[in-house]
């Protein structure tokens, strides 16, 4: 089996930093093998990987490559549930470990806990969108190295570290650095752990061809809504509520007619009721993953024969290069999920061109999408305008 050059140099680089390495991959680019890679060069055999419900079929599938490795795959919620003893493992790999940057979460306050007071085996990180905001890796790099000195002498609490480098809104959660020298710092100190590798640096994929989809203007009885250009008006609830009503009947059914012709496509919605009417007109013609039909989800992610529409609880882990069209119902109010559900399908593995169909009709929709652009979330977007 042949490794890309970014991931035998991953093996590399665990060697040079001591064990202490964080794969910034993006998604689509090899993390799962490249993580397999450096166990079996460092000659570990049993590994436990922590890892999205969803992306378990990968690491299954990757480990048939490296025969002598013994993996087992669980949930972040089994490891805060049923894990207390790691002593048979000698390399623990936590994937998508953008789900430890909760400091207050029960599954990372365990992982730190244990990491701490050193009941973890040897250990890597991986995620292809690690934080939208710097504060979010004080946790993650404290489970990967505790060690060090930012923890162990400055910061060893997130308060500290938090109230430091952070102006602190009236519910003690961060708002904006201090100080604009503070942006460089935690960078670097990311990077001290960080292999960052960019999808169109490593790998030739397709072109990705995005198409508007534009429908004539919803007419809507709320008087506010013309005014959407001004989101100081919004509060997330209101936001929400106007958001929901933007996927309209139109939008609805010509997602519905472009299934029936387009049968290797991922539809995706904010919202679980539009995508199960598409379901109820389409039954089993299509899968539906919302997270709560485990059949379909396990169907659509082993066989890939149908056409799915889904939730964003499809936005991690699964790979789906057998589709090639991606429509965007409603658009995800998160940069990082927007990215998240794309590279289901553009991915190493992707032989054909990937089309992206965002549905357009209303100001709330070409808002929503110039946030993306700018690699914002709606939700950060909304309290920035109420500052």
């Amino acid at each position: 089996m042949k490794l890309f050059k970014h991931q035998e140099k991953a093996i590399e680089l665990y060697k040079e930093r001591n064990g202490k390495l964080y794969l910034s991959w993006e998604t689509g680019t090899g993390k799962t093998r490249g993580a397999l890679a450096i166990a079996n060069a460092n000659n570990f055999k049993n590994l436990l990987v922590v890892a999205p419900k969803s992306s378990h079929l990968s690491w299954h599938t990757e480990k048939e490559y490296f025969k002598d490795l013994k993996v087992e795959v669980i949930t972040y919620e089994a490891f805060r549930d049923k894990f207390d003893n790691f002593t048979k493992y000698d390399f623990l790999i936590f994937d998508e470990s953008h789900r430890l940057k909760n400091p207050s979460a029960k599954m990372t306050k365990k992982a730190i806990e244990f990491a701490v007071k050193e009941k973890l085996p040897p250990r890597i990180l991986l995620s292809g969108t690690p934080a939208d905001r710097y504060y979010e890796l004080y946790s993650q790099l404290k489970v990967l190295n505790p060690e060090d000195k930012t923890f162990t002498k400055y910061f060893p609490s997130y308060t500290k570290f938090i109230t430091f480098f952070y102006h602190l809104n009236e519910y003690y959660k961060p708002e904006s650095l201090r100080d604009k020298n503070y942006e460089k710092w935690l960078r670097d100190w990311f990077y001290e752990y960080a292999f960052v590798v960019k999808k169109e640096d490593v790998i030739e994929l397709p072109p990705i061809i995005e198409i508007p989809v534009k429908f004539p203007p919803q007419h809507i009885d709320d008087s506010d809504y013309e005014d959407f250009d001004n989101l100081s008006l919004y509060t997330v609830l209101t936001f929400m509520t106007k958001f929901r009503k933007s996927v309209s009947n139109q939008k609805i059914e010509w997602a519905i007619s472009f299934l029936e012709d387009n049968p290797n496509t991922i539809i995706f919605s904010l919202f679980k009721e539009p995508a199960e009417r598409i379901k109820q007109k389409l039954k089993d013609k299509v899968y539906l993953i919302t997270g709560e039909y485990r059949k379909d989800f396990d169907n659509a992610l082993t066989r890939q024969d149908k056409p799915i529409v889904s939730t964003y609880a499809l936005k991690e882990g699964a790979n789906l290069q057998k589709y090639h069209n991606i429509v965007f119902l409603a658009p995800p109010l998160a940069y990082r999920d927007y990215q998240q559900a794309i590279a289901r399908v553009y991915r190493i593995g992707q032989q054909k061109k990937v089309n992206i169909y965002k549905l357009l009709q209303n100001p709330i929709d070409y808002q929503v999408y110039n946030i993306l652009k700018n690699k914002e979330s709606v939700y950060q977007y909304l309290r920035k305008e109420k500052s």
